[in-house]
């Protein structure tokens, strides 16, 4: 990537090229520190902070309601994000933004063909506390 944006929206990802054009041939890419609680029963938590990736740090959370029969899950995650500077890999510019997602997860079935011609459903199963 190389074409430097000249939009006058707030450049979000629209500046990704100069991250790749200035960093050093060594930056720290990302540095995060996840902190994952049980807050009561089928109720997760996670909390976090630091460089989340090259562009963006910050901190947030993540709240988790996954029911006894596990066939379901909801959950709630905000996260306070800055922009980092792509001049210098542990300093921020001046944009910053809270984000907020609330998401729910259903059971899905894979079906399956197997050598005797037989099609059978089998019930799916998917990562809930994914980042």
């Amino acid at each position: 990537m190389t074409t430097l944006s000249n939009s006058t929206l707030p450049h979000v990802r629209t500046d990704v090229a100069t991250y790749f054009q200035e960093r050093n041939l060594v930056t720290l890419n990302s540095l995060l520190l996840n902190k994952y609680v049980q807050l009561g029963r089928g109720v997760y938590s996670r909390w976090s902070g630091g460089y989340y990736e090259e562009m963006f740090g910050g901190a947030g959370g993540q709240i988790l309601y996954l029911p006894g029969s596990g066939n379901w899950a909801t959950d709630l995650t905000v996260d306070w994000l800055r922009q980092r500077d792509p001049y210098a890999d542990l300093s921020f510019t001046d944009y910053s933004v809270v984000t907020a997602l609330a998401a729910t997860s259903l059971p899905h079935t894979i079906a399956r063909h197997h050598g005797d011609g037989a099609r059978r459903t089998i019930p799916g199963q998917g990562r809930w506390c994914a980042f």
